[in-house]
């Protein structure tokens, strides 16, 4: 029954959000107050010093950021340069890489422990300086997930649609900007009782994500309305956290305005040694119809 009321509530409180949404993107998404995930936390990571190209990503950039794809592997560096450069160069948008190898727990690891996760080279291409996540960084987001760039052809249409909007990885928590006032729609959606708000630590492993809303061309779902994105999102982590607790994990699921994700876990220290160990475990591990990440990612827990 409580599980029947959860999705009740979340399938009314998806219908206000996406009204909302198309309320403010006919405003120009000036006022619209959007919370924000961060999908990977790359402040976390074990930052790799590298000969400056002239892209790399600084403090003064940002705020706000859109996180427009991660490379993996021994070419990272070199694919997340050539986006990089074509996003400059022939779209006009201010791109920078950052590059990090696993995190501060993981990195700390025997390779016999972790494998191949512990040496994985992980480079981020990050665009736009954004003083807030509306406006003109909901405009870029739209905008970068209909690119189809020629670095990333081999890969279907619109590789970017996932991409979302981060801080800047190199602000720390406690200097970044505050929010201004709570979201009371986020808030209602988000009072289940595996909610991340129920989440004491500071970190948590992410282990799955949906994006609920990706409209980038015609060909894409044009059936299916915005709403029921969302709700599909949000019935998809309801039904995996419930899946996990039932095999012991302490997990969590967050809705977003965009995205519905699941972590696991909760850490007051990015070197706690049951963050390496759960990532291993849980690596591309399926419950049920669902598939985790090949590649959990600590992330900071999110504020509602």
């Amino acid at each position: 029954m409580r599980s029947a009321s959860v999705i009740l509530t979340l399938a009314t409180a998806i219908v206000a959000l996406a009204a909302s949404d198309a309320w403010a993107q006919a405003r120009n998404g000036s006022s619209t107050k959007r919370r924000l995930f961060e999908l990977p936390s790359l402040s976390i990571g074990k930052r790799r010093p590298q000969t400056s190209t002239g892209y790399e990503l600084t403090r003064q950039n940002g705020p706000y950021m859109v996180l427009v794809t991660t490379f993996l592997g021994p070419s990272a560096r070199a694919n997340a340069l050539r986006l990089a450069r074509e996003l400059r160069q022939d779209y006009g948008i201010d791109a920078y890489i950052y590059e990090w190898t696993g995190n501060k727990a993981t990195s700390q690891l025997m390779p016999k422990r972790l494998g191949w996760f512990s040496r994985l080279n992980q480079v981020a291409v990050l665009a736009g300086n954004f003083q807030s996540m509306d406006g003109a960084a909901q405009r870029a987001l739209r905008r970068i997930k209909r690119l189809q760039p020629k670095t990333l052809k081999d890969q279907g249409p619109f590789p970017l649609r996932g991409a979302i909007l981060v801080y800047n990885p190199l602000i720390p928590p406690s200097l970044r900007p505050k929010r201004k006032q709570r979201d009371e729609l986020l808030a209602k959606i988000n009072q289940g009782p595996y909610n991340i708000i129920h989440c004491k630590g500071k970190y948590t492993i992410q282990v799955a994500v949906w994006t609920g809303q990706v409209l980038v061309g015609p060909e894409a779902d044009k059936e299916l309305k915005p709403s029921q994105k969302l709700y599909e999102a949000a019935s998809n982590a309801e039904e995996l956290v419930r899946l996990l607790r039932k095999a012991g994990y302490e997990a969590y699921v967050y809705h977003g305005r965009q995205v519905s994700a699941v972590t696991v876990g909760s850490f007051d220290r990015t070197d706690d040694p049951q963050i390496g160990a759960l990532i291993q475990e849980l690596a591309g591990k399926k419950f049920g119809k669902h598939r985790l990440l090949k590649l959990p990612v600590l992330v900071h827990t999110p504020e509602i």
